[in-house]
């Protein structure tokens, strides 16, 4: 079977959006609205992206709390959400960032929450202060 040129390239768009590694669907992909576009975007990209760079983010931040305190873990962390805020705004649909933000934030509270408390009843009851 031979594609026209308009569905090969959708045929091609399709294998691009991988899910890890993996192409997603060999098929044609009808692509007729933006409404469509941005449901493909959702459902295919977006989603992926944010639980893959939630868990990245959670991941490397837990490593530097473990390694490094809750204080240089306080700092790696808004440092790293704050670049990837600025990534979503730069490169991703318009709402991307929000979700992409509350993700994140999320992932690092909930996989790290017991590491977090005990790590600032350490600080309060040394008296480390900083205002």
């Amino acid at each position: 079977m031979v594609l026209s040129p308009k569905k090969s390239s959708i045929l091609s768009l399709t294998c691009l959006l991988v899910k890890l590694g993996e192409c997603v669907s060999t098929e044609p992909v009808p692509i007729r609205t933006r409404t469509s576009k941005l449901e493909l975007y959702q459902n295919y990209f977006e989603s992926e992206y944010i639980r893959f760079t939630a868990s990245d983010v959670s991941n490397s931040c837990a490593a530097i709390l473990q390694h490094e305190g809750i204080v240089a873990f306080l700092r790696a962390v808004e440092s790293r959400i704050s670049s990837e805020r600025q990534r979503a705004l730069q490169y991703m649909e318009a709402g991307t960032e929000a979700k992409l933000h509350s993700a994140c934030v999320t992932a690092i509270i909930t996989n790290n929450e017991d590491i977090i408390t005990s790590g600032f009843r350490t600080l309060l009851s040394e008296g480390h202060f900083e205002g």
